[in-house]
C-alpha cells in the first residue's frame, strides 16, 4: 500500500507540527501536532502554514498524533510512503528522538525507514537535473497557475495526482523546464606541460652552456674547475649562490662568465 505523505515542521528545530497523508485508495488523514518542548511556532512558520500557536497548544502531541496515525493506516498490507523533497526524512528523524509512546515510536521508525523521495522519480520524467518544486509540477499539469498553500494534506494530496501523472504518462518530448536542464561543463584542455626553461647560462670557450637550476650549474662548475678546493672555497649551495649573483650581474666567477640569458 502506498501513502502519500507530508509534514510541516517549526523552525529551526524541525519538529513536525502537522501530519497529512493520503493512501492510494484516496482515504486521507490529518492532523495538527505539538512539537517539543521549548519550540514556538514563528510569524514565519505562521504565515507560511497558518498553524498558529493557540492551534498547537490544542493539538495532540506528537507520541498521541503518530499512535494515531499507526492505527489509521492499513497493517495487513506491505507499505511504502511517499514524500517530495529530501525534509521529511529529516523532520521524521527530529521528532524520534523526543517521542516516548512505543506505538508512536513504531510508527516514525516505520515512516523512516520506507520513505521514498518521489523528487528525483519527476527529474527523470521531466529530463532535468535539478528538483522542481510540488506546486511547479501541478501548475503543468493543471496548466494554471496553483496558490501556494503550504498544508500537509493538500500537498499529500497533490503528491498522490502528480505520482499519478508521471506513473501514467509519457515523458514530454520537449522539456517543459529547460531553465533545469545544467548543460555539462565543457571539457578544458589543459595544456601540455612546458618543459622548465634554463635559469642560468655560462662561456664555456666558445661554447654558450645552460643550465635548469644554479644547483645544476653549481654541480658542473665543481666537475669543470680543476682550481675548485672544497675546503677553501665553501659547499656546493654557496657555489649556486655565487653563480646566481654572478649571472645577476654579468660578471665572471671562477673563470667564467656567467648570465641569466
Amino acid at each position: 500500500m502506498r501513502y502519500f505523505i507530508d509534514f510541516e515542521a517549526a523552525q529551526p528545530s524541525n519538529d513536525i507540527i502537522s501530519v497529512g497523508c493520503v493512501d492510494e485508495n484516496g482515504r486521507s488523514f490529518y492532523t495538527l501536532v505539538q512539537p517539543g518542548k521549548n519550540v514556538c511556532i514563528s510569524e514565519f512558520i505562521t504565515e507560511l502554514t497558518g498553524i498558529t500557536s493557540e492551534q498547537i497548544s490544542e493539538a495532540p502531541n506528537a507520541d498521541q498524533a503518530f499512535r494515531e496515525l499507526f492505527e489509521w493506516i492499513d497493517k495487513t498490507q506491505t507499505v511504502k510512503f511517499i514524500c517530495y523533497g529530501d525534509c521529511d526524512k529529516v523532520f521524521v528523524k527530529r521528532t524520534m528522538s523526543y517521542v516516548t509512546d512505543f506505538i508512536a515510536q513504531c510508527m516514525l521508525s516505520l515512516i523512516f525507514a520506507r520513505i521514498e523521495d518521489y523528487s528525483f522519480d519527476v527529474m527523470r520524467h521531466f529530463k532535468i537535473n535539478e528538483r522542481i518544486s510540488l506546486n511547479t509540477a501541478m501548475e503543468y499539469y493543471m496548466g494554471a497557475a496553483v496558490p501556494k498553500i503550504h498544508n500537509a494534506l493538500i500537498d499529500a494530496l497533490h503528491l498522490m495526482y502528480i505520482y499519478s501523472r508521471v506513473e501514467k504518462d509519457d515523458p514530454p518530448k520537449i522539456c517543459p523546464f529547460p531553465e533545469k536542464q545544467r548543460k555539462p561543463k565543457a571539457k578544458v584542455k589543459k595544456p601540455a606541460p612546458q618543459k622548465s626553461k634554463e635559469k642560468v647560462f655560462v662561456m664555456n670557450g666558445e661554447e654558450k652552456k645552460g643550465f635548469r637550476s644554479y644547483a645544476a650549474a653549481s654541480d658542473w662548475l665543481i666537475s669543470e674547475a680543476k682550481s675548485y678546493n672544497k675546503n677553501k672555497d665553501g659547499n656546493k649551495n654557496r657555489v649556486a649562490s655565487k653563480i646566481a649573483a654572478a649571472a645577476a650581474k654579468n660578471k665572471s666567477y671562477f673563470g667564467y662568465a656567467w648570465s641569466t640569458e
